[in-house]
């Protein structure tokens, strides 16, 4: 019996992990993830985030819709799509953790 019990808990907490990674917010990872970029509001996930009166430094960059890119996250590489609005911006910046 204690075994049963055991595997529930496992499987309740490793669907809690799966739903924090699947809804986290962009907002709580931007500082960490893109040092210097900032932002007047984050909205969404980090798998499909907009910010809205973005600004790196001093660079005004304006409204961008923002994600990981989960294919190749699971490659292990990390890849940021971005698409900016008003003159046209976009594409993918990535790298791998060591």
């Amino acid at each position: 019996m204690q075994k049963k019990k055991w595997w529930v808990v496992a499987g309740i907490l490793l669907v809690a992990l799966a739903l924090l990674i699947a809804f986290l917010p962009m907002s709580a990872v931007l500082r960490r993830a893109a040092p210097g970029l900032e932002a007047e509001k984050v909205e969404g996930t980090v798998w499909d985030g907009k910010l809205r009166g973005a600004k790196y430094g001093d660079i005004p960059i304006g409204d961008v819709d923002a994600g990981l890119d989960f294919g190749r996250l699971l490659s292990g590489e990390a890849s940021v799509r971005f698409k900016r609005f008003g003159p046209s911006l976009s594409g993918s910046a990535g790298g791998t953790f060591e």
